[in-house]
């Protein structure tokens, strides 16, 4: 049974050809959805209904913003109405001190 389920969810995966590319390993979890493992080492996490539609938003994300080449360890595509990425531990912390740097400083004697 779950042969059946991985070489269907491969048949599916080659119509994204681009990810198809990146995919190092797919990942059943819980029985009931997929994970991709890509070769850069960044995990998808894809959605237990509607894994055609978060596949075809990957690629979106991919070709407008080159979301698979940014400095991300995971995505996260299980809820429909939003993607939520998880920075590597050196993008957040440059992401950290630019909005530090980026915040008004206070003069002295200011309240």
């Amino acid at each position: 049974m779950r042969q059946e389920r991985a070489h269907a969810f491969l048949d599916l995966l080659a119509n994204y050809q681009n990810i198809r590319n990146q995919t190092r390993a797919i990942i059943l979890v819980g029985d009931r959805r997929w994970n991709l493992r890509l070769t850069n080492g960044m995990d998808v996490r894809l959605p237990e209904t509607g894994t055609e539609a978060a596949l075809a938003t990957l690629v979106k994300l991919d070709s407008d913003e080159q979301l698979l080449s940014r400095d991300i360890t995971s995505i996260d595509l299980r809820l429909p109405d939003r993607v939520t990425v998880r920075l590597s531990e050196d993008a957040a912390k440059a992401r950290a001190d630019a909005i530090a740097a980026s915040k008004p400083k206070r003069k002295a004697g200011d309240a």
